[in-house]
């Protein structure tokens, strides 16, 4: 059996006078980042 966990990250958007899009393309890049820090993470863990 795999542990698995389950991660909850916030993402703080002001969403006042600005378009789905503009909301979308924030939150996509947050994502990104947030992923990009999770695997940095992982690999100076793994040395």
């Amino acid at each position: 059996m795999t542990d698995e966990k389950n991660n909850i990250f916030v993402i703080n958007i002001d969403m006042e006078s600005k378009t789905p899009e503009d909301i979308a393309r924030e939150a996509a890049l947050k994502i990104i980042e947030i992923t990009d820090n999770l695997v940095e993470a992982k690999k100076e863990q793994e040395l």
